[in-house]
């Protein structure tokens, strides 16, 4: 929940988003919180059991703002394109350049340890050093 809080939080302090492109659905809580504050949320997931079962889960949920695809994220979701936002929630060694051209700001944590210690890359701020607990 920490990282997620503090995805969130870089991807948002700037300026309000109205449509986020989400890296990564996993089991869908990032989806999830990014659902309640965003107006749209396009999400990917290359693993498609774990995709089928987040959508299950948050339309059980109520949740009608989200757009699912199976893919890989490096191509990024470009029939909802343009967004305010991309989050890449998916372990990557590098921005695509196709994402690149999807969005106006990119928020992505690649994370060094097992610990969960982030450094941002794109142009949110740098978390090094920053106080979060594994």
């Amino acid at each position: 929940p920490t990282i997620v809080a503090v995805m969130t939080q870089l991807l948002l302090e700037k300026t309000p988003m109205q449509k986020v492109l989400e890296v990564g659905t996993g089991c869908g809580y990032q989806t999830a919180v990014l659902g309640r504050l965003v107006r749209e949320v396009y999400t990917l997931e290359r693993i498609a059991p774990l995709m089928d079962k987040a959508r299950r889960h948050l339309r059980d949920l109520r949740y009608y703002n989200i757009r699912y695809k199976h893919a890989d994220g490096h191509s990024g979701y470009p029939e909802g394109a343009p967004y305010d936002g991309i989050l890449m929630a998916a372990s990557a060694t590098h921005v695509p350049p196709e994402l690149m051209a999807l969005h106006a700001r990119l928020t992505q944590l690649a994370f060094e340890d097992a610990m969960g210690l982030a450094t941002s890359l794109g142009d949110a701020a740098n978390l090094e050093g920053a106080d979060i607990e594994p």
